[in-house]
C-alpha cells in the first residue's frame, strides 16, 4: 500500500493498493505534473527566435581621403573631370580630416572637409568623394572593421560649396555569433578605386558599414568667371547603430529555467486540485486515513 495524496483540512492520508486505479490515477497526475513543464520548454527552445536585435555604441575611427572626382562644366560647354590623385599635377585638393569628441571620450561625429582651388572659369557640377575609416564593437560582437564611405552627387549648374550630414549604420544579412565577429567584414583593398567597383566588392559582402547622406546643402556659384575656391563639408554622425546576434548561452537557460518553474508552479496548483477534488468525493476508490476525529452533530446539554 502506497500514499497517494495528503491533506491538510481537513488531516486526511489517501492511500491505495499497487496497481489499482487509484495509484494508476496518482501516476498519471505525477506524470503530468513534471513531463508537461519540460515539453513546454522543448518546444520553447526550439521555436524560440536564435537572434536578438539590440544597439551598440560604435567606437569610429576616421581614415584618409582615398579619392576626389569633381565634374567641371567648361566654358565650352564640354565636360571634363579632374581625379585625385590621378591628376595630381592639375589638381591638388586640400583635405582635412576631423572628429568631435564628447566628455565621455567617445568620438561623436567625423568631418570630411574638401577644398580645390578652381583658376579657370569652369563650374563644378559633379563630386564624388571616397574616404576610409575603421569600427570596433566590443558589446555584442568583438570586430574591427575596415570600411569605406562615399559622397557622390550631381547638380544642375555650377556649385561653390556643399554641405552634408550622414549617419553611420550598420547591414547584416545574418546575425553574428554573440561575442564573435563580423563575417566578410573587410572590403578587399583596390588600387584604382572608385565608387562603381567600391559598390561592386560591397555587394559581395553580407555584413558592410555605410553611411546615409541626409538632404545636401549645395550653395550655387553666382559669378561666372574668376578664380574661386570650391569647398565640400561632410558630416558623420556617430550614434547607436542595430546589430543582429544569436542569443548568449547564459541567457538561454535563465529564460528556461524561468519558464520550467512557473510551468511546475501552474500545473502542480491544477493537477492538486483535480486530485483533491477527486479523492475527497470518492471518484476513485482509496483508502482514507484521518488524523482528527469527527465531531458528533448532536446538540451537548449543559
Amino acid at each position: 500500500m502506497v500514499q497517494l495524496f495528503r491533506t491538510a483540512y481537513p488531516p486526511t492520508t489517501y492511500k491505495a493498493h499497487i496497481c489499482s486505479c487509484a495509484f494508476i490515477f496518482r501516476a498519471i497526475c505525477w506524470l503530468i505534473t513534471y513531463v508537461v513543464p519540460i515539453i513546454i520548454c522543448v518546444f520553447y527552445y526550439f521555436n524560440q527566435s536564435q537572434v536578438q536585435i539590440d544597439q551598440e555604441y560604435p567606437t569610429y575611427f576616421p581614415g584618409d581621403i582615398v579619392s576626389v572626382s569633381l565634374i567641371k562644366n567648361t566654358t565650352s560647354g564640354s565636360i571634363e573631370s579632374l581625379s585625385y590623385p590621378a591628376d595630381i599635377p592639375k589638381f591638388l585638393p586640400m583635405f582635412e580630416v576631423a572628429q568631435e569628441v564628447d566628455e565621455t571620450g567617445n568620438i561623436t561625429a567625423s568631418t570630411v572637409r574638401v577644398r580645390a582651388e578652381i583658376t579657370d572659369d569652369s563650374t563644378i557640377i559633379g563630386v564624388n568623394i571616397i574616404f576610409a575609416y575603421n569600427v570596433s564593437l566590443r558589446k555584442w560582437s568583438r570586430s574591427d572593421t575596415s570600411s569605406y564611405g562615399f559622397f557622390a552627387q550631381q547638380f544642375p549648374q555650377g556649385v561653390e560649396k556643399i554641405t552634408c550630414q550622414g549617419v553611420l549604420s550598420l547591414y547584416q544579412e545574418k546575425a553574428v555569433d554573440f561575442r564573435g565577429s563580423l563575417p566578410n567584414d573587410v572590403i578587399p583593398s583596390m588600387n584604382h578605386i572608385n565608387v562603381q567597383n567600391l559598390l561592386t566588392a560591397q555587394s559581395n559582402v553580407s555584413s558592410l558599414y555605410f553611411i546615409t547622406w541626409r538632404d545636401h546643402v549645395p550653395q550655387y556659384r553666382v559669378a561666372s568667371s574668376g578664380k574661386y575656391t570650391f569647398e565640400c563639408y561632410l558630416k558623420i554622425m556617430i550614434s547607436d547603430i542595430t546589430i543582429m546576434h544569436s542569443l548568449p548561452l547564459v541567457s538561454i537557460i535563465e529564460s528556461i529555467i524561468i519558464l520550467w518553474l512557473s510551468t511546475h508552479i501552474l500545473v502542480s496548483l491544477i493537477v492538486g486540485f483535480i486530485q483533491h477534488h477527486t479523492f475527497y468525493n470518492g471518484i476513485v476508490t482509496t483508502i482514507k486515513e484521518r488524523h482528527y476525529t469527527p465531531t458528533s452533530n448532536r446538540s451537548v446539554r449543559h
